[in-house]
């Protein structure tokens, strides 16, 4: 009876043990946290030197018992339901990916910290268990980085287990938003995506951190740029493709879109615009308007503007180009006419047109009734032919006797033509004082005797002479008055 006694002790005994043994994790698996947990072990402190910006951090699960087997641990339920992590084979570690937080000032301690759950020990209540870390140095990928075309379903990589049962992949995008995958899944993977292989560890690893067996950027071709829903119409000038879109004057916005045999890998992709001018019988870019764009761009007006992407490709960065020519749909597109006051002999202000008045266009005649102008017969300032003479970049109608001119300036695009019509009316001149600077100030109002009618009406010289005459007779009248 004795025997039976005992044995029965022995087998309670091995059962407890058993199922201690079962539920228990030696606190050995934690090196960085103390064997006896107070109100101050956490958070840890945990010093990164690894290259790599994302890694993975074990965290406890429900069944961790820390040092004692009325230990108590809760699992984050955010962390558990975020499929950011993973469980070893055994359930009893819980592997999480962080990543490096760029945006983190310098000066900060941390770079990003991990919070698992909460403990209860036979000594504290509830405390949260908390990582914070600390990248030794900022990561630099680049020396363990491939450039590869992934695949939309994902493979094993060279480097890491060959059971592709132990490996989780993270995925992370340009926003640094961290994803989850396995081998074998379909990722529809975008450009620029990083992908770190990760080996999942064992139960008995003694590591609170891993770093990725392999990293992989993901790279395409080079795709073609263009602006969803529109077709578009192919020009040339001066040896360069320009792509003609019908818009009208108010301002209109263009969605960015790539042409690629996997046109969904470039969402949220930044393209550049850079506005056009025509210039000496080319077309140029504009100084300083270079803007940044991700999925729209707003045009106002008619304009040229260069789209440019820099595309990560396996030979490295390329760049895919398109210019867009927006303008009207017609092939002689002619302005309202414009009334300008002039002063006759004001050397500034005289009837002209203006070579560049537009970036979307370059002057390529002028007319007055039947007389015209080519550009290229004044090719240099100063140059006359008939009533024009070319100065700098404008070219000016000389013949300034008429009362009303009426100019038509003529402008070559990648579509057609567009006319301005420009009617200089003869003003006049009235002094209004000093400026801030103390130099004489005018301004330039219309003379009412001119009518439409006095359009192209020269100047009665004859009546001038006939008026001036009689002044100058009654003044002489006058004076012999006064001296008898």
């Amino acid at each position: 009876m004795f025997f039976h006694f005992f044995s029965s002790v022995i087998i309670l005994i091995l059962l407890q043990y058993l199922n201690y043994s079962e539920s228990t994790i030696s606190k050995d698996r934690f090196p960085s946290v103390p064997g006896v947990i107070t109100k101050t072990s956490f958070p840890i402190n945990l010093t990164v030197n690894f290259k790599s910006d994302v890694i993975i951090v074990k965290c406890p699960t429900n069944k961790y018992k820390h040092s004692h087997d009325s230990d108590v641990f809760n699992l984050d339920r955010q962390l558990s339901s975020s499929e950011i992590g993973v469980n070893t084979t055994e359930a009893n570690f819980f592997w999480v990916g962080v990543a490096y937080n760029y945006l983190e000032p310098k000066q900060h301690s941390v770079n990003n910290f991990l919070e698992c759950g909460n403990i209860t020990t036979k000594n504290e209540k509830s405390i949260y268990w908390q990582y914070n870390f600390k990248w030794e140095n900022k990561p630099n990928i680049l020396q363990n980085l491939k450039l590869e075309k992934i695949p939309e379903k994902l493979s094993n990589r060279e480097g890491c287990d060959t059971d592709p049962k132990k490996i989780i992949v993270y995925s992370k995008c340009k926003q640094g938003m961290l994803g989850k995958h396995f081998i074998n899944d379909y990722t529809y993977p975008a450009v620029g995506t990083t992908y770190y292989y990760f080996v999942i560890p064992d139960e008995t690893d003694k590591i609170e951190m891993k770093e990725p067996c392999s990293i992989v950027k993901a790279v395409f071709d080079v795709p073609e740029l263009a602006l969803s829903g529109y077709n578009l119409t192919e020009r040339s000038y001066a040896g360069k493709k320009i792509y003609f879109i019908q818009k009208k004057l108010t301002p209109e916005i263009y969605s960015i879109d790539f042409y690629a045999p996997q046109s969904h890998t470039f969402n949220f992709e930044k393209v550049n615009a850079t506005k056009m001018k025509y210039h000496n019988n080319d077309i140029i870019e504009v100084p300083n308007t270079t803007e940044e764009m991700t999925h729209s761009i707003t045009v106002e007006g008619y304009q040229i503007i260069k789209l440019s992407y820099d595309c990560l490709t396996l030979e490295g960065i390329k760049t895919s180009t398109r210019i867009f020519y927006f303008g009207p749909d017609y092939k002689n597109y002619e302005f309202p006419n414009e009334d300008i006051l002039y002063v006759v002999g004001d050397s500034i202000n005289q009837p002209n047109c203006t070579i560049d008045r537009f970036t979307f266009g370059i002057l390529e005649s002028v007319s007055y009734n039947n007389e015209k102008v080519n550009l290229k017969d004044l090719q240099g300032s100063g140059t006359k032919k008939g009533n024009f003479k070319r100065s700098e970049n404008y070219v000016f109608f000389t013949n300034t006797k008429k009362a009303l001119i009426k100019l038509k300036c003529i402008y070559i695009n990648p579509n057609g033509k567009m006319i301005t019509s420009l009617t200089f009316i003869r003003g006049k001149k009235r002094k209004l004082g000093k400026d801030k600077n103390g130099k004489d100030s005018y301004v330039i109002n219309r003379d009412d005797s001119i009518t439409e009618d006095s359009s192209d009406k020269p100047i009665d010289n004859a009546a001038i002479s006939f008026s001036k005459s009689i002044i100058i007779k009654a003044m002489l009248i006058i004076i012999a008055f006064v001296l008898y």
